[in-house]
């Protein structure tokens, strides 16, 4: 039984989170948890051109910083700028979730009451409304792995590029996003036309992997108190 009609689902889940925004109000200069000290980064990044690792933090997160960064160029530096940067991310995320659990043989409806299901938890919500890493990472997780699942299927070099990309942001906001590269490289060995398929898989490691040796030079090298 199909619940809505198909295609209306997208922009029924975006109309209930704009809701949501306007309920909650993110438009408060208060800092929630320790976002503070990412905001700290990020206002350092905008003022001076110059990314700084906080000390309180013990994950290194330059994108999560340079996108917050970003926000603030246009809208001014203040806690409600950086939480608007990490409510767009969570719809981003949203709309990954969807797509990924529709084109991997789940029904449209289904993609939607499961994303329902994650747009009405509240970790995720409490999350969305504050400057913290979590909703960056999951952004750029599920948008990874929506489109390495996508080239896959279709042997689309481009697709993994851009899902190189997404992977290594999610890399460069929390390192254990490494999980992803070591999910393909797992893919790889169990698939077929293991030397065929070589060039496809590199694309789509390539700049992950180089993101995680970065992260792994600059932890051992000059850790953060909190890293250390």
């Amino acid at each position: 039984m199909r619940l809505r009609p198909s295609g209306t689902w997208i922009v029924f889940l975006a109309l209930l989170f704009m809701l949501t925004i306007l309920i909650v109000n993110p438009l408060r200069e208060t800092a929630v948890m320790d976002d503070w000290a990412y905001e700290q980064s990020a206002r350092n990044l905008v003022q001076r051109g110059v990314y700084e690792w906080h000390d309180w933090v013990s994950n290194n997160s330059p994108f999560h910083v340079l996108w917050g960064s970003a926000f603030a160029e246009i809208l001014g530096i203040s806690h409600a700028a950086f939480r608007i940067s990490t409510l767009v991310l969570a719809f981003v995320a949203a709309v990954a979730f969807f797509l990924l659990f529709r084109d991997n043989g789940g029904s449209e409806d289904g993609a939607g009451l499961a994303t329902l299901c994650l747009l009405s938890s509240p970790l995720f919500i409490r999350l969305s409304f504050s400057f913290m890493t979590d909703i960056t990472f999951l952004s750029a997780a599920l948008v990874a792995a929506w489109l390495y699942s996508g080239a896959l299927k279709k042997g689309n070099c481009l697709l993994m590029v851009l899902a190189s990309i997404a992977a290594a942001a999610a890399v460069l906001t929390r390192v254990f996003g490494v999980a992803l590269v070591l999910a393909l490289a797992l893919f790889w060995v169990v698939g077929g036309e293991k030397r065929k398929r070589i060039p496809l898989f590199l694309a789509g490691m390539a700049l992950p992997m180089v993101a995680t040796v970065w992260q792994a030079w600059r932890t051992v090298g000059s850790p953060s108190w909190g890293a250390r």
